[in-house]
């Protein structure tokens, strides 16, 4: 019955035998049987056969989840947690070879796995654990959300009598976050424009290095994207306004425990959305009174949400002004203790010309840059180079293509709001961490609408990409220059 009602949304599909199709099943079916073959290796490697209930488990929840948006949609759920699994297996082999333990080597996925197993094995210790080894607590944790769903999991498991105490659970469970995303493009790309362009912009989802790096190893970006698309989805969907109010509601609250400054981002893709839309009178008379309650709504929400997380506020000699510039100072030092001295970025980081900013935005919209194979040559680094490259395609071709694609008057709304939502994102990142992961939320939504720009005007797309291509050039020459000087 799942399938049967599944594929008969996607009747059109079949019938018009689009291409792209028919490789599916072939694909579906060869990716599914060597995921578990990597598995397999797996858990004979770490002698534990646990993470196969793991898996299973996640699979039919997230076909479950995906069955009424399509069998198209079920498709990619599939193939994309198959290529995670194996991936995943991959490079924990070689984290493991390279730096003697399986974990990526930058400490938050190992911080993430001991913190959720001492949460999991005694909550009532957990504080006085998590201090000794990392100098926190519960309520100073801003990621309780991440620590939670892991978590109950692992206390299900061993409810369950199953070994529940395997770094791989993690893994497995972030590769089911991380495919959804090609989906959610698909399902977004379908409303928005056509079967065809969503089956690219998702296929190119589906292979796109980054999202599928961030997927497989134990870190938040990848359920951030997750609950950003969705969020997006639901937004531009024709469901009911009771069940949009309480699906993003029950979102946003998700996505303030996972990160703050990504709820806050999302809420500001939300009101540009609906304010754009009630502007350009792309609403009737009675969503726009809807739309100006779900603002107010979301609004009091984000109000609620923030002064809860907020509870050094209370403190009378700590305000929120001082708070965000510490913060900011904070992560600002961070980012530049990490970067070498000479480095193009840090140079850029360290002037207060507001010229020198403005390209600093542009620098972090196309980090990194170089690719970091050029200064550290591993299979990490050639493995997001890969997608680095694309992005250097894609990036510039999207502010063409945004020009051109406002035009359809019935795209201008979300358009503005991917826009508005880029640039904010770019100026926190550029003045607190600099790190281009934290940006890579609204990449699948970029990449959407760069196929549609190629697809719907490949003439103008043409004589764009020559000119950027042509000024990228001479941004390169420059760079080069600077760095020799």
């Amino acid at each position: 019955m799942l399938f049967h009602n599944a594929r008969k949304m996607d009747k059109v599909l079949y019938r018009k035998k689009t291409y792209l199709w028919y490789p599916y099943s072939y694909l579906v079916a060869s990716l599914f049987f060597v995921s578990n073959v990597f598995l397999l290796v797996h858990s004979i490697h770490y002698d534990v056969f646990s993470v196969f209930f793991t898996v299973a488990v996640f699979s039919s929840l997230g076909l479950i989840i995906l069955a009424s948006s399509g069998y198209t949609s079920l498709i990619f759920f599939i193939k994309s947690f198959s290529l995670n699994i194996i991936l995943s297996v991959v490079f924990i082999f070689y984290f493991e070879y390279s730096l003697g333990l399986p974990f990526n080597g930058v400490a938050d996925d190992q911080t993430f796995f001991i913190l959720t197993k001492y949460w999991a094995n005694d909550t009532t210790t957990f504080d006085q654990r998590a201090f000794n080894t990392y100098g926190v607590t519960w309520e100073s944790i801003n990621y309780k959300a991440y620590i939670l769903i892991f978590g109950f999991w692992l206390k299900f498991l061993k409810f369950l009598n199953i070994e529940s105490e395997h770094f791989f659970h993690l893994n497995l469970i972030n590769c089911w976050f991380g495919a959804f995303i090609p989906s959610l493009t698909f399902i977004i790309a379908k409303r928005l424009f056509t079967i065809k362009i969503g089956l690219i912009s998702a296929f190119i989802v589906l292979l796109y290095t980054p999202v599928i790096f961030y997927s497989i190893i134990i870190i938040r970006d990848t359920l951030i994207g997750t609950i950003f698309l969705s969020i997006v989805s639901i937004t531009i969907s024709s469901y009911s306004s009771k069940v949009k109010i309480i699906s993003i509601t029950i979102l946003l609250s998700l996505l303030f425990e996972l990160r703050g400054a990504s709820a806050a981002l999302a809420i500001v893709f939300m009101i540009t959305y609906w304010a754009s839309a009630l502007r350009i009178k792309q609403i009737t008379i009675y969503n726009k009174w809807l739309s100006i309650v779900m603002i107010i709504l979301v609004l009091a929400t984000s109000i609620y949400l923030v002064s809860g997380n907020l509870n050094v506020l209370k403190n009378s000699d700590v305000d929120l002004f001082k708070r965000i510039v510490n913060t900011v100072n904070f992560y600002q030092a961070h980012s530049l203790e990490q970067a070498s001295n000479d480095s193009f970025g840090s140079i850029l980081k360290q002037s207060n010309n507001p010229i020198i900013f403005l390209l600093l935005l542009v620098y972090t919209y196309l980090s990194p840059v170089p690719p970091e194979f050029i200064k550290t040559f591993n299979l990490k680094t050639v493995f997001m180079g890969v997608g680095n490259i694309l992005w250097y395609v894609v990036a510039p071709v999207f502010i063409g293509g945004y020009f051109q694609l406002t035009k359809d008057k019935s795209l201008r709304s979300i358009l503005h709001a991917v826009v508005v939502t880029l640039v904010i994102s770019l100026i926190v990142v550029s003045m607190t961490s600099g790190n281009p992961r934290h940006l890579y939320f609204l990449h699948p939504l970029i990449i959407l609408f760069v196929v549609a720009y190629i697809i719907r005007y490949p003439l103008s797309f043409l004589h764009f990409f020559s000119a950027s291509a042509i000024t990228g050039f001479a941004g390169f020459i420059l760079y080069l220059l600077l760095k020799s000087t």
